[in-house]
């Protein structure tokens, strides 16, 4: 009975879930998780240990039948699965592939624009070499 209580105690106040949590462990690939709930009552009743005690002889009375007995009930709170993947969403190879898109993007805004202003000053330089011989 002391044991049970320690190991409730531990549960409620979270020591055994502070151990896990210190872990630096990487993730399981498969991990099952159960929620849980607590209820307690002592077991059996009074009207109910009367009768058990006629039952048998190892027991002086019911007090002492209600200190060594338990009745356990282990029932899922939830019936639901909840499934959680991890999966790489931006790899090495697409981030060289956007980065050497826009590298390309830039390059050739960059040399299309240089080539237009070439163009532009080409044109320039040319009429105002011909609007001096008319």
């Amino acid at each position: 009975r002391d044991c049970t209580e320690d190991a409730i105690k531990k549960i409620h106040n979270g020591s055994f879930a502070d151990r896990i949590r210190d872990c630096w462990c990487i993730d399981a690939c498969q991990d099952t998780y159960y929620e849980y709930s607590l209820s307690r009552a002592q077991y059996p009743p009074l009207n109910a240990g009367n009768n058990m005690l006629n039952l048998t002889d190892a027991y002086k009375d019911v007090y002492e039948l209600r200190e060594n007995f338990i009745r356990l009930h282990v029932y899922f709170e939830t019936l639901a699965i909840e499934n959680v993947q991890k999966v790489v969403a931006y790899t090495t190879m697409n981030l060289l592939g956007d980065v050497g898109g826009n590298l390309g993007l830039f390059i050739g805004a960059n040399v299309a624009t240089l080539g237009e202003l070439i163009d532009y000053f080409a044109r320039r330089l040319h009429s105002w070499a011909h609007k001096d011989k008319k």
